[in-house]
């Protein structure tokens, strides 16, 4: 934003206020801001956690094995061509034989980004993925069959084929 655009644009108080911000202290103001309403999560006397967690979070306890989480293109697409979120689009990998469907995820610990220049994509197609062996916490967890049922009940209820 230039100093120009608020000579002409005085009354564009919202603007105005970003603009002091990043222009008072622009070092300080890189930093991401946490939301108000962001669950802490504090350390218990044990060593575990105290994850405040609401009822459709699972907290899933990984043993040091790694677990893969990436976006499922299909689902956000068909998401798209709905108009809303019906379908959860977040996978996460546990093994070769279990999968899991979720609304968000919360990594609680290190996690690393896989380079697609120097890996092949999943069998699934993805080609960007997070790979983690920390603890993770899933806001929803279906399985593949309950996630196409929500989609069949989603097009039964709206008159969809």
């Amino acid at each position: 934003m230039s100093d120009n655009y608020m000579r002409e644009n005085p009354n564009d108080l919202p603007l105005k206020r970003l603009y002091d911000q990043l222009t008072a202290n622009p070092v300080q103001n890189r930093q991401r801001p946490v939301p108000a309403e962001t669950k802490s999560v504090k350390p218990k006397e044990d060593g575990t956690e105290n994850l405040n967690l609401d009822k459709e979070s699972v907290l899933v306890k990984n043993a040091g094995k790694d677990v893969i989480i990436h976006v499922n293109k299909n689902h956000v697409s068909k998401n798209n061509k709905y108009g809303e979120v019906v379908i959860p689009t977040y996978v996460i990998r546990y093994s070769a034989r279990k999968t899991s469907y979720t609304w968000a995820v919360d990594i609680l610990g290190k996690s690393t980004l896989a380079d697609p220049r120097n890996n092949k994509p999943l069998k699934c197609g993805a080609k960007n993925w997070i790979v983690t062996q920390s603890d993770i916490v899933l806001h929803g967890e279906f399985s593949y069959d309950e996630v196409v049922d929500m989609e069949k009940k989603y097009k039964l209820k709206n008159g969809i084929d």
